[in-house]
């Protein structure tokens, strides 16, 4: 069942239904909510990321954003066995996401979630990149290893008397 709900996030009132309630295996404990950021390709970590968290990857999507205090979803480590010490950086630097969402764990993404200490839950079926749209509000539980998906409703316009149009938001 979808649930929706005003929420205050970031100073604003959202109003936003519960997509998705994903179960996963929990990798790292603690409970964080935050914009998702979402990386199919995931993410280099030598030549596709500075140490303020902009990305700077030629061919990724999010190219010129930055990472921080955001909630990835990636598929898993991309590159060297190095990509770890760059989250690990990061984190060093305040520049660290919030949290992470992945369909597979290899030894890169253990050591960084390890080493950064960041809640993170490994979710294969049903896909992430098939549900988590980027800028989706994720609550990651780190414990229980699930994560609830919120989406904002998206508002439409409607004629009020047949003569002005009004922002209404759907149901």
């Amino acid at each position: 069942a979808l649930r929706r709900r005003w929420t205050v996030f970031g100073g604003k009132i959202m109003d936003e239904k519960l997509i998705a309630s994903l179960t996963g295996r929990a990798l790292i404990d603690g409970k964080v909510e935050g914009r998702a950021m979402v990386l199919p390709d995931s993410i280099a970590g030598w030549s596709g990321i500075t140490s303020e968290g902009l990305i700077i990857e030629k061919d990724n999507i999010h190219r010129g954003e930055s990472v921080a205090g955001m909630i990835l979803v990636v598929p898993g480590g991309k590159g060297s066995v190095g990509w770890s010490c760059h989250f690990t950086a990061l984190k060093a630097n305040g520049h660290s996401p919030k949290g992470w969402v992945l369909k597979n764990v290899d030894t890169r993404v253990g050591v960084a979630l390890v080493t950064t200490n960041t809640p993170a839950v490994c979710v294969k079926q049903p896909d992430p990149f098939s549900v988590i749209h980027d800028g989706d509000r994720l609550v990651i539980d780190g414990e229980k290893g699930t994560v609830e998906v919120w989406r904002k409703n998206e508002p439409f316009l409607q004629k009020d008397n047949g003569s002005r149009w009004i922002k209404l938001l759907q149901s």
